[in-house]
């Protein structure tokens, strides 16, 4: 029981360590895929919410969103609500490669879990989301 924060930890090093892996031929990390999904979900993106959703500190997200900015993958749009806000939005070349992750990261999933049936994945999923659940009631 004692060693579950750390077997939490290691797969969760595991996994990133399989995600860089895979990016290698992109020249991306996690870090920055993880950017470019989230982008991806809200179609426009403003750096508050990265950063609420990501729970990094600005200066690191703000680096990571500059080196997609500088690879052609995001670019930042004015908010036609709020000129002082800027959005993310994904480039066509940063669509291309979302679709493109989509694949390999199920790809990448699929052997993460290989020998889960889809009832063991779902009871997987379920128990981590209680998870963090809890760990969020604790810090409240």
């Amino acid at each position: 029981m004692n060693d579950i924060p750390r077997l939490l930890r290691r797969a969760h090093f595991a996994f990133r360590q399989a995600t860089d892996r895979m990016l290698t031929d992109y020249d991306l990390t996690s870090a920055q895929l993880d950017v470019l999904q989230r982008v991806a979900q809200c179609e426009c993106a403003e750096h508050r919410t990265l950063l609420q959703d990501m729970e990094v500190a600005s200066p690191t997200l703000t680096k990571l969103v500059n080196s997609l900015v500088d690879a052609g993958y995001l670019e930042r749009r004015i908010s036609p609500e709020d000129a002082r806000v800027k959005q993310l939005v994904l480039t066509e070349t940063g669509h291309a490669l979302q679709a493109e992750m989509i694949e390999k990261y199920q790809g990448a999933m699929d052997c993460i879990l290989d020998g889960f049936s889809p009832a063991e994945r779902l009871m997987l999923s379920e128990m981590l989301k209680r998870v963090i659940a809890n760990i969020e009631q604790v810090e409240s």
